[in-house]
């Protein structure tokens, strides 16, 4: 039982050193893929500053909405 057990871990770690090789190498790809993990179509800072500006407007208006229900 413990050779079989141990057979499977080592082709468990086997397949995930498979997986990490694979990653690596779509990473250095030109690919759509490898473009996103090397961050090559990074919003544009505007468009950062924009959405956390809006998340962080609504989630206030929604407290202040919240604390205006509960108190009149």
């Amino acid at each position: 039982m413990e050779a079989t057990s141990k057979e499977q871990v080592q082709n468990k770690a086997g397949a995930m050193v498979a997986c990490l090789e694979f990653i690596k190498l779509n990473m250095k790809s030109n690919s759509e893929f490898g473009r996103i993990a090397n961050g090559k179509r990074k919003l544009k800072l505007w468009k950062h500053y924009g959405m956390k500006v809006i998340r962080i407007s609504v989630n206030v208006a929604f407290w202040i909405f919240i604390i205006y229900n509960l108190l009149f």
